[in-house]
């Protein structure tokens, strides 16, 4: 600072050349002086109201043109030029302060500066630091998205497979449901062709026992022997167009049976292969539940259940015609029996 003030003094004085303005730039630059200081320096002495008229416009000129330290530099020297090198309106005891002042306020800066780095690379640091964990979750992210992809594909897979269990069990109840109202209705249709046909074997018994009264009253008539061959004959042809008769009804009985018997076995193939496919739907959501990390358990195990449940329950009514079918067959086989045995006599007689 002595040495910036010995110089400022030699160019008040007029003892000024081109080597002491280089030694005073080189004086104001080992005292650190930056160019926001020289700055502020300058503009305080810009400000002054005791500069030379114009000399002021002509400093501001300068701003942008020349670097902060030579303006100033160059504007002490003018400033001192301009005044004759005489004492002039700014003393060099208030520059003296001023330079001082601001010396004080540029290490200040410089220490809220050096602070201001210190934090600056710790957040750099943290920065850093955050990157790296970012790094991480991203990669957890992706990780968890492309699982939660493959979880979606699984779920819409067995959602499929159950929409699908769903609608065959639909069809195989349907279909229990047509059969059985069928063999109902055919069930009914043959218990009223047996309650027939045993009021035309009760009936036919009636002529029978008739004819056999009548018979047996023209056996101990002599005289008419021929009127009795003649009844005998017509109660024979009666009995045989009856015959007839039942002989056709039983064929058209067996064919329906037979036909029954057909579309009972159809049935139960059709609950076979549902009972497989049913098996396999739920082997295969078996193993994709176990690969999968959503268990999906609790959800299908009671609709199979319910599956199963329905299906036992259809068969058991399957079951339970069936044995009822049988019953009417063995039913209806005893009344023809019955029935030839009659005929049979009656051809002896």
């Amino acid at each position: 600072m002595g040495d910036v003030v010995q110089l400022i003094n030699g160019i008040k004085t007029g003892k000024y050349d081109d080597d002491s303005i280089d030694e005073l730039a080189e004086a104001l630059e080992k005292l650190n002086m930056t160019d926001a200081f020289a700055e502020q320096i300058l503009r305080e002495i810009l400000q002054e109201d005791q500069l030379p008229s114009g000399l002021t416009a002509t400093m501001k000129e300068w701003l942008g043109e020349m670097p902060i330290l030579l303006i100033l530099i160059s504007f002490i020297v003018l400033i001192f030029v301009s005044t004759g090198g005489t004492e002039g309106n700014i003393s060099l005891t208030k520059m003296e302060s001023k330079i001082s002042m601001l010396s004080k306020e540029n290490s200040d800066w410089k220490s809220k500066c050096d602070g201001l780095k210190r934090k600056y690379e710790a957040s750099q640091a943290r920065i850093k630091s955050l990157e790296s964990d970012c790094a991480i979750l991203r990669t957890k992210y992706s990780m968890l998205h492309q699982q939660t992809d493959r979880d979606q594909d699984i779920i819409s897979t067995l959602s499929a497979q159950i929409s699908n269990s769903r609608n065959s069990s639909e069809t195989v109840v349907n279909h229990k449901d047509r059969t059985i109202n069928k063999l109902q209705n055919e069930k009914e249709q043959l218990l009223k062709e047996i309650e027939q046909y045993k009021s035309i074997i009760s009936s036919l018994k009636k002529e029978l026992d008739g004819e056999k009264h009548d018979i047996e009253d023209t056996k101990e008539i002599n005289n008419a022997a021929t009127g009795d061959d003649q009844v005998t004959n017509k109660v024979l042809d009666l009995l045989k167009k009856e015959k007839h008769q039942l002989l056709e009804l039983l064929g058209k009985q067996n064919e329906r049976l037979h036909a029954e018997r057909e579309a009972h076995a159809k049935t139960q193939a059709l609950l076979r292969l549902e009972k497989q496919r049913l098996l396999k739907t739920e082997t295969l959501a078996t193993l994709e539940s176990r690969s999968s990390s959503y268990s999906l358990h609790s959800y299908t195990r009671p609709l199979d259940q319910n599956l199963k449940y329905q299906l036992e329950l259809a068969e058991e009514n399957i079951k339970a015609l069936k044995t009822r079918l049988e019953m009417e067959q063995f039913e209806r086989k005893q009344d023809v029996e019955e029935f030839a045995k009659l005929l049979k006599l009656d051809n002896k007689e």
